[in-house]
């Protein structure tokens, strides 16, 4: 458990959804708020499943209480599980004996505008949004008691804020829900995956040049790489998650369908050569994918209409490419590094680590960390 006087209560919104994995992002930034010198408790909803990561944690871990753990089981309502979500952050901050300094939520859902009209006074709520603003209640009411909620609230010296991976992202939320005061700063960080040699064995890949595609296809380009790997004979592109549901295995292509496990997911990223980033311009998130590769020091290529585009070349990860054509990702992949440089991963694994988000999170709270 962290030894500092000042709290952080993090949530893990959503956790139990198994296509994410925002149980073992809730941890790694639990850790990284530990390390700056604050005490860390991380709520979860249907209990934290990752014991085998972390077996002695830093932190502390809190579930829902059991009549709310009884209800989120018995329905799969978006709101019913919000509202219960926004109930229970809210009586762990009011039942705490020293209540947290922030409350820091990993959102996939509407659970901010909830939270905007629920939080205490004196909170300070900084909400990490991965996606568009969809499906916040579009209620003249909600919208109403939020802001005066609000402007309570800072008058006692707290606030909710939500903090978006990027620009546009930021002008949609501030266009539907700007009394969420929403800011642009890093939400997603990177670590170190261990060497594994074993890697490609454990998972039955085949020897020879590796390319791992991974995650859901919303705005990846999958045909695109598809088509890139078909004329590169010396390659085997390994498809992991959701985007290779409908994908059949065949020489010279690996699948690893639905949910991934967090383990294996580690185990794929050490395994290949080289991970491909075929996000269009429009993609909305910060790409973990990316975290992951940087963590595991992996070469990458990624299309040049990239948000991320811009920190692979910054940190020399990998050439980039033309998005919509196929050509050019096969040349691409033809001319990416076989490793990193050190020193430049060193460099990538240090600007965008979990300690930086947290800091960067204080930041935009107007808070100073404990240790500076």
């Amino acid at each position: 458990m962290g030894t500092g006087s000042r709290r952080v209560l993090i949530v893990e919104s959503r956790a139990h959804v198994p296509s994410g994995h925002f149980a073992v992002r809730g941890a790694q930034l639990a850790e990284a708020y530990v390390d700056l010198g604050y005490r860390v408790e991380l709520l979860t909803s249907l209990g934290w499943a990752r014991e085998h990561e972390h077996p002695s944690p830093p932190f502390a871990v809190r579930r829902w209480r059991p009549w709310a753990q009884r209800l989120r089981r018995r329905t799969e309502q978006p709101w019913v599980i919000t509202l219960v979500e926004a109930i229970e952050i809210r009586a762990r901050v009011r039942r705490a004996a020293s209540p947290p300094e922030l409350v820091v939520v990993l959102a996939w859902s509407e659970v901010p505008a909830l939270l905007a009209a629920l939080a205490p006074r004196r909170a300070r709520w900084l909400v990490n949004h991965w996606g568009y603003p969809e499906g916040l209640p579009n209620s003249k009411l909600v919208d109403a008691v939020a802001r005066w909620r609000e402007r309570r609230r800072q008058a006692r010296g707290g606030m909710v804020r939500i903090v978006v991976s990027h620009e546009r992202l930021r002008q949609l939320w501030d266009e539907r829900a700007p009394f969420l005061d929403p800011v642009v700063a890093p939400i997603v960080g990177a670590r170190e995956i261990e060497p594994n040699p074993d890697a490609r064995r454990v998972l039955g890949l085949p020897a020879g040049n590796l390319a791992l595609l991974f995650g859901d296809s919303r705005l990846k380009r999958r045909d695109v790489v598809l088509d890139a790997f078909a004329g590169l004979d010396r390659w085997t592109l390994v498809v992991g998650g959701p985007m290779a549901n409908d994908l059949a295995p065949r020489p010279g292509l690996a699948t690893f369908p639905g949910a991934v496990d967090d383990a294996v997911r580690d185990q794929l990223f050490a395994a290949v050569d080289l991970v491909v980033l075929s996000f269009s311009a429009d993609y909305p998130n910060e790409s973990g994918t990316l975290m992951d590769a940087i963590s595991a020091g992996t070469p990458v290529v990624c299309s040049d209409d990239a948000r991320v585009a811009a920190i692979v070349l910054r940190h020399h990860l990998g050439p980039t490419f033309v998005g919509d054509d196929a050509e050019s990702l096969a040349t691409a992949v033809r001319h990416a590094p076989a490793s990193l440089a050190p020193d430049a991963l060193a460099t990538a694994r240090e600007e965008h680590s979990n300690r930086a988000v947290a800091r960067g999170q204080l930041l935009v709270m107007g808070l100073r960390t404990p240790d500076a």
